[in-house]
Formats: C-alpha cells, sequence, structure tokens
C-alpha cells in the first residue's frame, strides 16, 4: 500500500509540475517573447497591413504664390488614395507615409524654374534597381506639382519591369480610378513605348527651356500623362496639371495631344 500511495503521490506532483509549467509559458509568451497576436499589434509591427479604405482624390488644378501650376491635393492625400487602390485590389499597402520617403531640394523642376522639395519612394529602399516613385512639391507650398515612376533601364529585368508597369498603373489609377484596367493599361504601355521609341542623349534632358518635349501626351481635366526616356536617365512616366494654354503650346509644339475618353 505505501508502495501504491507513493506512486499516486508521484503522479500527481508531475502533474502539478506540468501544469504549473504551462500556467507560466502561456503567461509569459504574449509579454515577454514579443508574440504578435492581435490585429491591432499585426498593423503595428507592419504599417502595410493597415486596411487602406478608397478615398478618391477631387483632383483640380491651382498655383503657388510663386506662379507654379500645381494640383490640390498634398503628398499625404495621394498616398492615402493609392494605396485605398491598391488595398482593394492587392489586400495590402503599397506606400509608406510621407515621413518616411527620403527627399532632396531641387534649384528647378521639369516643369518650373522655381525650387521644389522631390520625395522618393521604393518599394525596397535597399534595392537600387527597383522603380521610384517621384512626387515634387513647390517650396512654399505643399501641393504636388508632379508624379513620376522612373525605371532605370540600366538594371533591367522582367520582374522589375513589371513592377515599373504596375507602379505606373496604380499612379494613373489614383488620378482616374473611373477608367477600367484595360484601359489604364492600354495607356501605361503606350505611353512608356513612346519614351522608349523618341529616346534622345541626356546631354538634352528634358527641361524648361530645351526643345526636348514628351512625343505624346495624354489629358483630361486638367490632368496630362506622358513619358520621356534620356539615354543614362531613367524612363520617366510623368503626371502633371495642366490648363487649355499649355495644352495648345503642346500641341503647337508638335507633341502628339490625346484626350482621355
Amino acid at each position: 500500500m505505501k508502495t501504491v500511495a507513493k506512486i499516486v503521490i508521484g503522479v500527481l506532483l508531475v502533474l502539478f509540475a506540468v501544469v504549473g509549467a504551462l500556467i507560466v509559458v502561456m503567461n509569459f509568451l504574449p509579454e515577454q517573447a514579443g508574440v504578435v497576436s492581435t490585429t491591432a499589434e499585426v498593423e503595428a509591427a507592419d504599417p502595410l497591413a493597415e486596411e487602406a479604405p478608397v478615398v478618391a482624390l477631387d483632383v483640380g488644378v491651382t498655383e503657388t504664390e510663386n506662379d507654379v501650376r500645381v494640383f490640390n491635393f498634398t503628398l499625404e492625400d495621394f498616398i492615402t488614395s493609392y494605396n485605398g487602390y491598391y488595398w482593394q485590389d492587392e489586400g495590402s499597402r503599397y506606400l509608406l507615409a510621407a515621413e518616411d520617403w527620403p527627399q532632396e531640394n531641387l534649384e528647378q523642376t521639369v516643369q518650373s524654374t522655381e525650387p521644389a522639395t522631390r520625395y522618393y519612394y521604393r518599394a525596397d529602399a535597399e534595392k537600387w534597381t527597383l522603380p521610384q516613385l517621384r512626387v515634387t512639391v513647390p517650396e512654399g507650398s505643399d501641393k504636388v506639382e508632379e508624379v513620376a515612376v522612373c525605371y532605370d533601364e540600366h538594371s533591367y529585368s522582367e520582374a522589375s519591369y513589371a513592377l515599373f508597369e504596375k507602379d505606373c498603373f496604380y499612379t494613373l489609377k489614383t488620378f482616374f480610378p473611373a477608367l477600367d484596367d484595360r484601359a489604364l493599361t492600354e495607356i501605361v504601355e503606350t505611353v512608356n513605348q513612346s519614351s522608349y521609341d523618341h529616346t534622345f542623349l541626356s546631354s538634352q534632358q528634358y527641361r524648361p527651356g530645351t526643345a526636348q518635349l514628351p512625343p505624346l501626351l495624354y489629358h483630361r481635366d486638367g490632368i496630362a500623362v506622358f513619358g520621356y526616356f534620356a539615354i543614362g536617365a531613367p524612363v520617366h512616366f510623368c503626371v502633371i496639371p495642366v490648363d487649355n494654354e499649355s495644352l495648345a503650346n503642346y500641341a503647337a509644339s508638335g507633341v502628339d495631344v490625346r484626350e482621355i475618353g
């Protein structure tokens, strides 16, 4: 009987030890080991995992105090809208918040001789071969002067070029959400092909005061889309604000100006 009693007591002690260990482990893991167990914690760990509702831009064209033509929205507005359309299709955000974008100061821009700040974004900041999104904001304003997607042809690969076209697609969708995917894709492919078909020397890069103009320009409701490719520089897919006068000037200079139907 003593032997049986010892066995029973021994089994009970083992059970108590196991249960105690489990309690300790269960209480320890969430706080001490940093196990992410809730949606809020997942979103905090990865800001691109936070759901992004669709917020359409009410795009308009205005001017700064220095007469720089700009859109009526900010970089933050653009990021919010872009992420909404991207989340709708991909189930994740694509663009980080504006404060996480590197930036540089420019003495002048492609569209203006006025100084500006240019913000940059890559899907992976460490991979220089990936396409880059560039948003230009004039000095003294928070409104967007230009949105461009740039691709380094010297680092071409099928995967990186496919991402370039995808970046162009969602940039365009942010401006023209009513267009179906087929129409958006056709514009992207046509604009980019026009850039490759009309390359020019990097010493003649498209800038104010030069004779280099885009071969093709799509437009609607004050929004213009075009591309260019200077040898030695990235391929550019650009979206800028325009008015009737600037469209007439493009057409008079030989640019193939096409209204988006």
